[in-house]
């Protein structure tokens, strides 16, 4: 039976290939700035890889960085579809990881930068200024309008696109040299792996921004490590952004011994108020 269930994924797939790339014709917004006015923020998205099947997936996640952003302290979980489940019921080991830019807004925005995921545990170090911030969105678009364009669909923002690609020259296989585990940034590891045969690892979202107003090339970039993992749970087929508990922090015992003390001296001078008035 099980053998018959992985035959009938691999039939799936191999029949949207037959038919290209695309499986739900749709598209990425890059988040570049396009002429004619319809540049939009850019969508968060992700990308899957199984080395030992040669295949990739990417999935446009449907949300944008600034709404991302703005509820980084909820839990959101995106539900992947049947082109994930049509390949990812193997063992393989997959590689997955995210990103998204933001550069429509202008250099001069506080909002002008980008999302990347990076392992988690990792002393990945980000010394950015705004000529790195311009060179890793360029990337990070790139990368959208690859998917894009392998989907067949270049402009229909409001659906999200999903797509398997087996072709390794193809520029939306994950494994392109310009993107890959490292997101195409030298010595960086931005990748994470589940079913490695250990404990599946997650990712952390760092974002990356100008800090807004008059800005220059050596202009120091603001890198915020977001609170939180991102997990991919291969039998739930969801990726699932976590956000970190808030850290209750202990009062030392000498704090409460000097509250008690102040309590009772406040108490002491109230008796001694009343008896003076009676």
């Amino acid at each position: 039976m099980k053998k018959i269930k992985q035959c009938f994924r691999w039939c799936l797939v191999l029949l949207c290939l037959l038919f290209g790339v695309n499986l739900g014709q749709a598209a990425i917004s890059d988040g570049s700035a396009l002429a004619g006015g319809s540049s939009q923020a850019g969508e968060l998205f992700l990308n899957v890889w199984d080395a030992t099947a040669a295949t990739s997936y990417a999935l446009d996640l449907g949300t944008t960085l600034p709404t991302f952003y703005a509820s980084k302290a909820s839990t959101t979980v995106w539900t992947l579809d049947s082109a994930f489940t049509a390949w990812a019921g193997t063992a393989d080991t997959l590689t997955f990881n995210v990103a998204a830019n933001n550069s429509y807004v202008g250099k001069n925005s506080s909002a002008d930068g980008l999302l990347l995921s990076g392992l988690t545990g990792t002393p990945n170090t980000y010394n950015v200024n705004m000529t790195t911030i311009a060179a890793l969105q360029n990337s990070i678009s790139a990368r959208a309008q690859a998917l894009n364009v392998a989907s067949g669909d270049t402009t229909n923002y409001a659906a999200n696109l999903s797509a398997v690609t087996t072709d390794t020259s193809n520029a939306a296989y994950f494994d392109d040299p310009f993107w890959g585990t490292t997101l195409g940034i030298t010595s960086y590891s931005g990748s994470a792996t589940v079913r490695n045969g250990g404990t599946d690892e997650t990712l952390d979202l760092v974002y990356i921004h100008g800090p807004g107003g008059t800005v220059k090339a050596n202009t120091q970039a603001i890198v915020e490590i977001l609170a939180g993992n991102l997990v991919l749970n291969t039998s739930a087929a969801t990726l699932t952004w976590i956000p970190a508990p808030l850290t209750v922090v202990p009062i030392p015992g000498a704090v409460w011994l000097f509250l008690t003390g102040l309590l009772a001296t406040l108490r002491l001078q109230k008796r001694q108020a009343s008896s003076k008035l009676a």
